[in-house]
């Protein structure tokens, strides 16, 4: 079976190394019959005019692949190390409402303020109006 492959970039990077950059090819538009099928990756690296050996592109790109395995498994370690201090050592979790309270001695407590200056008046007023609707003390059932 033939294997398409397109190269986008390959760079002589500092030391003499090789970056690659791989990407699988978007599918050709509908009335384009440009697509190529090679069936190796040297006839690729041949048909681009590519003159790197075969072994030193499989050799950057299992070195890319292992650089990318060894940060995924760093960053897993850290996770897991989290979660498992996590589950060694777990959060207080409050099961309602607590409240913290503070006691402190006032000797000679200061009498509160009237809050409602108008309150004896309005008071008054309530008495003199029950007066004024039952004289006789009598509250009235209402008939239905």
């Amino acid at each position: 079976m033939p294997i398409t492959t397109a190269i986008t970039d390959v760079n002589f990077g500092s030391h003499g190394k090789i970056h690659t950059s791989w990407m699988t090819p978007s599918p050709p538009p509908a009335d384009s019959l440009q697509v190529i099928q090679i069936s190796s990756l040297a006839a690729a690296l041949a048909t681009l005019n590519i003159g790197i050996p075969v072994e030193d592109v499989i050799k950057a790109v299992h070195r890319e692949d292992e650089a990318k395995r060894a940060t995924l498994s760093a960053q897993a370690t850290q996770r897991r190390a989290a979660l498992s201090k996590l589950a060694l050592h777990p959060t207080k979790q409050s099961t309602g409402l607590h409240m913290t309270t503070v006691s402190k001695f006032i000797p000679k407590p200061t009498t509160p303020t009237n809050v409602d200056p108008l309150a004896k008046e309005r008071r008054r007023r309530l008495v003199e109006l029950t007066k004024d609707s039952f004289p006789d003390g009598k509250v009235q059932t209402p008939s239905p």
